[in-house]
């Protein structure tokens, strides 16, 4: 049996299931995290476009740029950078999930969102470097590309 074929067996017996409703809490999550997904990426959309400006102020020929904790401008009614970017942390499995995420609606990471959508304006791509060992602060390596 090929992944396609599991994949497409699984999403099957899936749909074959009765929906639950939702409660209002679940509701009012959702949209909580719909609401911090959207200002998550406009505010390290700007990041984006403040750093390759600054990176040009400094050098003519920059290819690249760090973004420096661009979710402290964002508001994200109380959730981690990291819950809107990678997923919510599963403890006794020890891996993030996206189905929260997928429930609400929101299917791709927000820095694969902002990959799409800069790509056209010169930016090949951003890249999630943080390292948990040295804190928990998001920081981005954008690379961008431009015509002589």
């Amino acid at each position: 049996m090929t992944v396609t074929e599991i994949r497409r067996k699984i999403l099957s017996e899936k749909e074959d299931k009765p929906k639950k409703e939702l409660t209002e809490k679940q509701k009012e999550n959702q949209e909580r995290l719909i609401r911090a997904n959207e200002s998550f990426l406009e505010a390290v959309e700007q990041a984006i476009y403040d750093g390759i400006e600054a990176a040009f102020t400094a050098d003519d020929y920059a290819r690249s740029t760090f973004i420096f904790s661009p979710e402290e401008e964002a508001d994200l009614e109380g959730l981690s950078w990291m819950t809107i970017a990678i997923g919510y942390y599963n403890k006794e499995k020890k891996f993030y999930t996206r189905k929260p995420h997928h429930s609400a609606g929101i299917m791709r990471p927000p820095l694969e969102v902002l990959k799409d959508k800069m790509r056209p304006l010169g930016v090949t791509d951003i890249v999630n470097i943080s390292d948990k060992s040295k804190g928990y602060k998001l920081v981005i390596r954008v690379e961008f590309t431009y015509d002589e």
